[in-house]
């Protein structure tokens, strides 16, 4: 095995746990918990150590990481926790935790908690338009097309 496979395989995915190997593409999700915030990056090594960042093998899986934070406030797959009993992070900036110097932020989503709840309780399909952008903005990061045209009764906000 090459060094760079074996530096890789220590990565792995949050929702499924498989392990990076090669130049498959992932990314990286950290959150602001104090502003209800969620950033995706394009993968690199640095942000992908920091030990508050949540490595993802590719759109399918970001896709239903963003859902479970979206409707549980909590990036810890699969086991939510209310956002109301953790502890705060004093981690420094995601900027900061890239020695590499290579992070390359895709998206950004801010919630209003409050609303999300109303939004999910209402029409929860509501919110697949963001997910459709963020579907389409993420396209030309991903070599493979793992996701297709998805289902939109697989991957729907209220279908799961």
């Amino acid at each position: 095995m090459k060094h760079a496979e074996a530096t890789m395989s220590k990565f792995s995915c949050a929702i499924c746990g498989n392990a990076k190997l090669g130049h498959e593409t992932w990314f990286t999700v950290t959150e602001d918990q104090d502003l209800d915030r969620l950033m995706v990056w394009r993968w690199n090594s640095g942000l992908a150590r920091d030990p508050h960042a949540h490595n993802i093998c590719g759109r399918r899986h970001l896709r239903e990481l963003i859902v479970h934070w979206m409707t549980t406030g909590c990036l810890h797959y699969p086991f939510a926790v209310d956002p109301r009993s953790r502890t705060r992070d004093t981690a420094t900036s995601d900027r900061d935790n890239d020695p590499d110097g290579n992070s390359h932020q895709l998206a950004e989503i801010t919630v209003d908690r409050e609303s999300i709840q109303r939004v999910l309780a209402e029409n929860p399909y509501s919110l697949n338009v963001i997910f459709d952008e963020l579907m389409i903005a993420l396209e030309g990061e991903s070599a493979d097309d793992e996701l297709g045209r998805f289902d939109e009764a697989e991957f729907a906000v209220g279908g799961f």
